[in-house]
């Protein structure tokens, strides 16, 4: 056989292989089309035992919501000149995944607590899967947030160039704090003692340091609650109704806009919450199914508060569940359990109640 015509049955070979594989392909996407008619969202049935493989986001992004533009008379504070003019304050940075597959209809709004951003739900500090990619995987499509002067939302630095130029006294400075790496590990339930983990301890302790890198300074004025809360209603107002995933101090948060819209909170999941007890509109939840989960390694009374924050909220009719994880045999979880070696465990679990109570 010459060498042109050994080049022309490979030629034949080849394209014989091409369209089989094109006709696959145009096969698979028809049963695509057809499986998801619905704009690509998958029948409950479905969604409910789909987790993927491979990552496929059909659409990604980020944008701002909220905030307000004011006159700053002090945008500078590294020379002599204040340079006053106009800046945003007070907005929210939102990052969001849309899943191609197994797409359900309800989004994911998850909000981070004190001293951190929405980098809580990436990457885990070992580096393996975090929530937010594994509720893209289960076909929610999740919305992330960076609160209020916290991370991308930036901050008002305005009254600190102000005090800095000598234009104001050092008591109108709001007060502003970040949770050390030593207390950030007894407080958050790593361990009794830094660098010292507790027995059974699901922490990534050898990889603290990536941890700790994450934390962030928060304003803590008195007015800093009500500005959040605004955020997070915006934040539901542009994605629509959605279920609320909150940790530690965004609970209250969540409880706040719960209340103020209704109509945009089709769920609440809230992630070792604060201030149980100060809660009292358990009526205003009635038609809101809530669960509220805890780690490892609580002391008696915290426990009990999210036990009657549940039986309180059940009187009034509300669809309210704890989730004790070393009750359900689960243990070692700290505060940060979406960061624990089982955090996909722990995915699960959330999942689960979702799919069961939230319509």
């Amino acid at each position: 056989m010459t060498r042109l015509a050994s080049l022309r049955v490979r030629w034949s070979i080849y394209r014989g292989l091409a369209t089989i594989l094109l006709n696959l392909v145009v096969l698979d996407v028809a049963a695509g089309q057809t499986q998801h008619s619905d704009r690509g969202h998958a029948p409950a049935e479905e969604a409910a035992s789909c987790t993927t493989k491979h990552l496929v986001i059909e659409e990604q992004g980020d944008f701002f919501v909220g905030g307000r533009t004011i006159s700053a008379p002090a945008t500078h504070s590294d020379g002599n000149a204040p340079l006053p003019g106009s800046i945003v304050v007070d907005q929210v940075w939102v990052q969001y995944q849309v899943p191609g597959k197994c797409k359900r209809d309800l989004p994911i709004v998850m909000v981070h607590g004190s001293w951190h951003t929405g980098k809580t739900y990436l990457s885990t500090p070992d580096g393996r899967e975090g929530w937010r990619t594994y509720f893209v995987r289960r076909g929610f499509p999740t919305y992330i947030t960076d609160d209020v002067n916290r991370g991308r939302s930036s901050m008002d630095m305005t009254q600190h160039n102000l005090v800095r130029l000598g234009l104001a006294g050092g008591g109108t400075l709001p007060p502003i704090s970040r949770r050390s790496n030593e207390l950030s590990w007894t407080r958050f339930r790593m361990g009794p003692k830094p660098g010292v983990s507790y027995p059974e301890s699901q922490f990534p302790a050898e990889a603290q340091e990536q941890y700790f890198a994450q934390l962030t300074s928060m304003y803590r004025g008195p007015d800093q609650m009500s500005k959040r809360i605004e955020g997070l209603i915006s934040v539901l107002e542009t994605v629509g109704p959605a279920v609320l995933v909150t940790h530690s101090s965004a609970g209250p948060i969540g409880w706040a806009a719960t209340t103020a819209r209704p109509d945009l909170v089709r769920g609440v999941v809230s992630i070792e919450p604060i201030l149980l007890s100060d809660f009292s509109k358990f009526n205003e939840l009635s038609s809101t199914p809530v669960m509220i989960m805890r780690g490892d390694f609580d002391p008696p009374e915290t426990i009990a508060d999210a036990e009657a924050f549940v039986r309180k909220a059940r009187e009034a009719g509300v669809n309210a569940k704890f989730v004790h994880l070393p009750a359900e045999g689960i243990v070692g979880n700290s505060h940060m359990l979406m960061m624990d070696r089982n955090n996909l465990q722990v995915a699960d679990i959330v999942i689960s109640w979702i799919e069961r109570n939230v319509e």
